[in-house]
């Protein structure tokens, strides 16, 4: 007896230690999937941008996934069998059926939402739907209906008499397949037709409907392009399979095991991988590119406002002058603070507006164009002075024209690259303004994963590509990948674009690349002359025109700016767009014809720049955000424009009483 009783002493001990390492299983992975799940709610309400139709999906998807980590957890709340207030045992307690109701509905509800968002993927990648959000209606019926009615139907069988819900033999309450301690047949159909079998066909139907996305598309898209979609949809496939592939496991086993009785490794592969569905989900599909920007961007901010409150002034300054790169991307650390006190002394070489950082930041900027200069020169045809003069005579009347001058002459090219090599200093100058302290800091913080895509109409040799490689040199962000593509109607410029790539590679510059594409910006985007422009346009996330606005105001004028209308209407959310030319009289009327192409989503800046006056800066926003008009500096840029505006009526004047002397 003595045997025997020590026996059932260590089988009980055995089952306490399973059911100890099971609740701690289902605490850690339920705990993971409920902080996933709620950073990915927190992202959507604090980014008013991600509130698109497949963000909105996600967005229930994620609150299923909350729901039922919240479910799982209530594992710890469970009474003990020797806690169990009714010595008969017969009656399931409450935080039990509330338990297993909530399992029911949560994870039921977490599946049917990556059904309903593989669907919109393939509605909007494969069938081009342009209204998907039309869908979302039905959605909502299936993923939210289904459950609702799955627990209906429980809840009336238990009305009836018929508890399914209770004690699943398994440390957290459940959909019965026990009863009396008797395995119940009947009760493993139950769980089958209620829960297994819509999961496996989620399942099935997510699977399949990526296949035929990924083969629909590779016709359409690039190899970089397949690639990553390729890796997407597997890491979604993944998010599903590795969490339900247990359980549905164990339901099979446990049906055909000769006691019906899991293992010990099973049971914890189950605890484990099975609440751990929420975090997966957060990570396949929440943890984007996008999202990473927005986190990196907040901490910057937000964290660093936090870090900021607790330093003395003086702390502050020399926090400032650790490392130049720091002080040039986090928002927070720059010249421009809420309060007086904030800002770097008057005279200190840290203070944007300082004397002595302006000296010093002129001089770099010098030097830098004298040693490229030279470099460059000798890979060119020679300069010729009176072909340059001729062409500069040009130039200055285009101004007033508004008709472009010809840079057919490459030795009057060379003589014009040579004089106007200061224009590598253009886009630095603006980019140190305040009013474009976002944009300095998007361009040049660490740990950027992509390669910026700009694109330069006009601009001769790539000024602003050089200007750009020599401020990521002069801030040490020498990590940042630039690749600039020039557009011009003029073929000749290929050759010093040529040169200019061949001189950066001179100076040891990397993470740079330089290429010639021909453009018209006087035609339409889908105009044969302008097809680079088109195929890129959707990659391309900053647009500079630099002095080749006002050379071509007449055509630009009688085509109703045909180019810019279509650039703005298709290029992507977050895009940029710099203006920068000898006068700044257009400017309104192409902020106009943004605001027409999109209205009110078109962030607006007249930052003031040495060498190129005031200038004009665009940011394209997504659709859901909040209006432009509500942002920094928008006012100020209006009331700038209206000034612009009426420098520009009063040389229309001009320009035809010149033309109607009499």
């Amino acid at each position: 007896m003595s045997d025997a009783g020590a026996t059932l002493q260590d089988e009980q001990l055995h089952a306490a230690q399973e059911l100890s390492t099971a609740k701690l299983l289902v605490g850690v992975a339920s705990g993971l999937s409920l902080l996933g799940a709620l950073v990915m709610i927190a992202h959507y309400l604090a980014f008013p941008e991600s509130r698109r139709c497949g963000r909105r999906l996600l967005l229930c998807l994620h609150l299923a996934d909350a729901g039922a980590a919240c479910a799982w957890l209530l594992v710890f709340l469970l009474p003990t069998p020797e806690d169990d207030a009714d010595p008969r045992g017969t009656q399931t307690p409450r935080i039990c059926t509330a338990q297993g109701y909530s399992l029911v509905f949560f994870q039921l509800a977490s599946s049917f939402w990556t059904g309903c968002f593989a669907f919109h993927l393939f509605q909007l990648l494969a069938r081009r739907c342009k209204a998907p959000e039309l869908y979302e209606d039905r959605y909502h019926l299936v993923a939210w209906g289904v459950p609702v009615a799955t627990v209906a139907h429980l809840y009336t069988q238990s009305r009836a008499g018929t508890d399914l819900i209770g004690e699943s033999g398994r440390p957290w309450c459940w959909i019965r397949s026990w009863s009396d301690d008797l395995w119940s047949e009947e009760a493993f159909y139950a769980q089958l037709v209620i829960f297994y079998a819509p999961v496996v066909l989620t399942f099935l139907h997510n699977l399949v409907t990526y296949v035929m996305l990924l083969h629909l598309m590779t016709e359409s898209m690039s190899t970089s392009m397949e690639t990553r979609i390729h890796y997407r949809l597997l890491l979604y496939s993944w998010a599903f399979f590795l969490p339900n592939v247990w359980i549905v496991f164990a339901f099979a086993y446990q049906a055909v095991a000769p006691n019906h009785i899991l293992s010990a490794s099973l049971l914890y592969f189950i605890s484990f991988f099975t609440p751990l569905q929420g975090a997966m989900n957060a990570v396949a599909y929440g943890m984007n590119h996008t999202f990473r920007e927005r986190c990196h961007g907040a901490m910057d901010a937000e964290c660093g406002d936090l870090v900021a409150s607790f330093l003395s002034l003086r702390e502050r300054r020399e926090l400032r002058a650790v490392s130049r790169r720091w002080l040039f991307t986090c928002i927070w650390l720059q010249f421009s603070g809420d309060d007086e006190s904030e800002v770097q002394p008057r005279k200190s070489v840290w203070n944007l507006c300082s004397r002595a950082f302006r000296h010093n930041w002129t001089t770099f900027m010098r030097n830098a164009c004298q040693s490229f200069l030279p470099l460059l020169l000798r890979l060119l045809p020679a300069a010729a002075m009176a072909e340059t003069m001729a062409l500069k005579k040009g130039l200055c009347l285009s101004t007033n024209t508004g008709q472009r001058p010809s840079f057919e002459n490459a030795h009057a090219r060379s003589g014009y690259i040579q004089q106007k090599i200061n224009r590598c200093g253009n886009l630095p100058n603006l980019l140190l303004t305040e009013e474009l302290s976002e944009l300095r800091s998007e361009l040049f913080r660490a740990k950027q994963p992509k390669c910026w895509n700009v694109a330069l109409y006009g601009g001769g040799p790539g000024y602003d590509a050089m200007g750009l490689v020599f401020m990521r040199e002069y801030f040490r962000a020498w990590d940042v990948n630039f690749h600039a593509t020039v557009y011009d109607n003029e073929p000749g410029w290929k050759c010093a674009i040529d040169a200019a790539g061949q001189t950066l590679d001179q100076l040891n510059q990397c993470n740079v690349s330089l290429s010639f594409q021909h453009c018209d910006i006087t035609l339409d985007v889908d105009a044969e002359e302008n097809k680079h422009v088109r195929g890129s346009l959707t990659t391309t996330q900053l647009h500079v025109f630099s002095f080749v606005c006002v050379e071509n105001f007449c055509l630009l004028r009688d085509s109703d700016y045909e180019f810019l209308r279509s650039l703005f209407a298709r290029c992507s959310a977050g895009s940029y767009f710099i203006f920068t030319d000898s006068t700044h009289r257009l400017w309104p009327a192409i902020f106009d014809v943004a605001d027409a192409s999109a209205p009110d989503r078109f962030r607006a800046w007249t930052p003031f720049g040495r060498g190129c006056h005031y200038a004009l800066v665009l940011q394209k926003l997504p659709d859901h955000s909040k209006p432009a008009s509500t942002y920094p500096f928008y006012a100020q840029a209006m009331q700038k424009l209206e000034d612009f505006q009426r420098h520009q009526r009063e040389h229309l004047k001009t320009m035809k009483a010149q033309q109607n002397p009499h």
